[in-house]
């Protein structure tokens, strides 16, 4: 299974990390390592994941980039 690395905009400190971190964890994405504007989240993420986690993050104030 590989892992797949999502681009996050806006992520300026610890507490970003902390909220995109509980994010990923709350659509049941297993996050491998999560800092400064980048993500890994354990397989492959579905394009409703995606979506889902396009919202939740710009609810946070971050972008998710493609």
């Amino acid at each position: 299974m590989t892992d797949t690395t999502l681009y996050i905009k806006n992520m300026v400190c610890d507490r970003c990390v902390m909220a995109v971190d509980g994010a990923l964890r709350q659509l049941s994405l297993r996050p491998v390592s999560v800092e400064l504007g980048k993500a890994v989240v354990g397989g492959d993420v579905t394009a409703q994941q995606r979506e889902r986690l396009r919202q939740s993050l710009r609810q946070l104030g971050f972008e998710l980039l493609d």
